[in-house]
């Protein structure tokens, strides 16, 4: 993931749920993480938390209303807050940052 300039631990939380959403079990999961590089938490950008901090608390009253249970609503929003980290520079440079809303 450092080859292609990504932040490595959004990709392994989205592919976390990607392996659940597709029926694999916890332990092909583990294995899987196992088999790569063992990661440690990274931070994302300080603009990025910030945003984060300052956005959960609408994002998540909006999304609730469809998704209607907590643990649904507190994952939707912070996959899309990890894809939000994974696109952050490109968001923050475009003149048109809308688009990454």
């Amino acid at each position: 993931m450092k080859g292609l300039d990504l932040p490595p631990w959004p990709l392994r939380r989205l592919w976390t749920v990607a392996a659940r959403e597709a029926e694999k079990n916890t332990i092909w999961i583990e294995n899987g993480i196992r088999a790569v590089q063992p990661l440690g938490p990274e931070w994302p950008p300080v603009a990025h938390r910030g945003f984060t901090q300052a956005m959960r608390p609408p994002c998540s009253a909006y999304a609730g209303a469809f998704l209607q249970t907590e643990d649904r609503t507190r994952r939707a929003v912070g996959e899309t807050f990890d894809l939000l980290w994974l696109t952050w520079d490109a968001a923050t440079a475009s003149p048109y940052t809308p688009r990454h809303a």
